[in-house]
């Protein structure tokens, strides 16, 4: 940013010595920027075809003019007449096939790298344009009495480039991406361990239909039967299946307090029968008894 100050600076010095029209003490009113001007300084309180967009339709507009010797090009820096300007430039070329060759307004910055020290602030929004495999554009905005969002064209990509080229998370369009999973069906997607404090599963199916009376409770005999044919509990995913897709952490939850259910039913039962038995037994002591 100091090269350019420095180069504005130097800029205006030498129109300062050879402009005609610096010497007025004030700059010069002309209606078109668009066409090719002496070196000098002018203003206008017309409205600028191909004005950048950035810059508000203020009624007065400076520009700086420095014309190359042969009268076929210039370079223009421009702002506009408000608190805290912005200053633009760019190059205006005459062409045999168009007289006005004007080239887009490009506002000052530095090019390369760049150190800022202290609170950055950027208003009304970011943009960062690429032209690479990770994407073409990412932003970040907000507009007044809106909520804040991010837009990206393919995809955010994070990656430590010290360890390796594998993406640390990359948010796509359709979920996110963390240590390098590809299971692009489901939103989230982690290839590594997790620690959370807790995980709400919402669900429309719990097991207490279990308790109802119309549910067909299975017997122990059937519950046998089936885990000797098929290795496994009845409703309850194989190793195979777990092992290939994985599990629903809200759908095993459901399966799993059902087996807790239908296992507090045998419970009961048992108990039952356990009382019958016992109730048997009193009476056979109380007939020997009386013998």
């Amino acid at each position: 940013m100091k090269k350019s100050f420095l180069f504005i600076v130097l800029f205006i010095s030498c129109l300062t010595l050879q402009g005609q029209q610096i010497g007025s003490g004030s700059e010069t009113e002309v209606n078109n920027f668009n066409t090719i001007l002496p070196s000098g300084m002018y203003y206008t309180d017309k409205a600028q075809s191909n004005y950048p967009y950035e810059i508000p339709a203020w009624p007065l507009k400076h520009l700086i003019v420095s014309r190359h010797p042969d009268g076929g090009c210039q370079l223009q820096l421009s702002s506009p007449f408000t608190h805290d300007d912005r200053m633009f430039f760019r190059k205006v070329i005459r062409d045999a096939n168009n007289p006005n060759c004007n080239n887009p307004w490009y506002e000052f910055a530095t090019r390369e790298a760049n150190t800022f020290v202290g609170t950055q602030q950027i208003k009304d929004g970011t943009f960062i344009m690429g032209n690479n495999e990770y994407g073409k554009y990412f932003k970040i905005t907000h507009y007044p009495q809106a909520a804040t969002y991010i837009n990206f064209a393919n995809f955010l990509y994070f990656v430590n480039e010290s360890k390796s080229s594998q993406p640390i998370m990359q948010i796509t369009h359709d979920g996110v991406d963390i240590g390098g999973y590809d299971h692009t069906d489901k939103t989230l997607r982690v290839a590594g361990n997790v620690i959370t404090k807790e995980i709400r599963v919402q669900t429309n199916v719990w097991a207490d239909f279990v308790f109802d009376p119309s549910y067909n409770l299975p017997s122990l005999k059937e519950v046998e039967t089936h885990i000797q044919d098929h290795k496994h509990l009845p409703g309850i995913p194989t190793e195979v299946e777990v092992k290939e897709n994985g599990v629903n952490l809200g759908d095993i939850q459901v399966k799993m307090l059902q087996k807790i259910e239908e296992l507090t039913l045998y419970v009961i039962d048992l108990k039952k029968e356990n009382e019958k038995q016992e109730e048997k037994i009193k009476e056979m002591q109380i007939l020997i008894n009386n013998k």
